[in-house]
């Protein structure tokens, strides 16, 4: 019985106010998750049940990583195995491009399991292998190097191709600029002298690119630039107006002029359709029993990212016999 309580045990010289911390932020976020889940489980109370038993068991999975991380793990442990841990995480990412995308992305491998489908986005744990190769390369080593680049270029290119994974090939931006965020300010941390220059630039790129994504979100022009970038056509339309019969994405609005005969009808409604084909339905039909049919325009926006492709054609195919209907 005492061995199977030590194995939950944190050792006798941890942080005993974070290891409550990181419990309550457990215990609250499996509560929040499970709270948005009811609206979402109408009509499924299976789903609601799937998801409660996946987070109790990925949470226990995670405090058990947390006790044996911290009764075993050292830099000197991961500086032998980092080529391992470096090239597991680019293969792990690397293997979300054989699964079906969604939402426009291939950032999941999904694992099916009788009756429903588990997600797994490697990016996430690539976080953490970021934050812990960086500190064993650029914190915890203590050799003497002749220049700059032989002491970063390990960890430089492998936060580079995995970054470059998840945006382009992966075509997961968001997660790409959060990883290299967590890379950078890793980078920042060290306080080694052959880092300085580096970082005191890094610094000054970082101001200047602050400067220049506010002027682009505030200005004409850098809503151009942002539009010619290579992003996915769902990152970009943001749905509002329809002009003649087609949606007219928001950064079209300036640069289109109205002409004689147009005509522009406001967006109406927006119904968010998540799993339950039932509940978009009476949605749809509770609306269309409205009067002024003629005005109204419905957007339903598939909101689970968790979906196929082909899945989602199915979804736009259901209604696209009503012109009112925009999927």
């Amino acid at each position: 019985m005492k061995k199977i309580i030590n194995l939950f045990k944190m050792p006798s010289k941890s942080d005993f106010i974070l290891h409550v911390a990181i419990i309550g932020l457990a215990v609250f976020g499996f509560v929040m998750v499970i709270s948005a889940s009811m609206g979402l489980s109408i009509g499924d109370n299976r789903y609601l049940v799937f998801t409660g038993a996946k987070l109790a068991i990925f949470t226990f999975i995670g405090y058990m990583g947390m006790v044996f991380c911290a009764k075993h793990f050292t830099f000197e442990k991961v500086a032998k195995n980092s080529m391992i841990l470096m090239f597991g995480t680019i293969i792990a990412l690397m293997a979300c491009l054989l699964f079906a995308g969604s939402g426009g992305a291939k950032a999941w491998i999904r694992l099916p399991i009788p009756g429903r489908e588990v997600t797994i986005q490697p990016s996430e744990f690539a976080k953490i292998i970021f934050m812990i190769i960086l500190a064993t390369y650029l914190g915890d080593d203590r050799k003497k190097y002749d220049s700059w680049w032989e002491f970063v270029k390990i960890p430089v290119c492998f936060v580079l191709i995995c970054v470059c994974i998840v945006w382009f090939l992966q075509s997961d931006f968001g997660s790409a600029v959060v990883l290299f965020l967590i890379a950078v300010f890793c980078y920042l941390i060290p306080r080694k002298p052959i880092l300085r220059i580096s970082q005191y630039l890094l610094v000054m790129l970082g101001i200047i690119g602050i400067i220049g994504v506010v002027l682009m979100l505030y200005t004409k022009t850098g809503e151009n630039i942002i539009y010619s970038l290579p992003f996915q056509q769902y990152q970009i339309n943001r749905i509002a107006i329809e002009l003649n019969g087609e949606i007219l994405p928001k950064y079209q609005y300036s640069d289109t002029m109205l002409k004689d005969g147009d005509s522009m009808e406001i967006v109406s409604f927006v119904i968010l359709h998540f799993r339950d084909r039932n509940i978009t339905d009476a949605s749809v039909k509770s609306i269309l029993q409205m009067e002024d049919q003629e005005q109204i325009r419905i957007v339903i926006v598939d909101n689970d990212i968790n979906k196929t492709e082909e899945e989602r054609r199915e979804l736009s195919e259901r209604y696209q016999d009503n012109s009112r209907i925009f999927v």
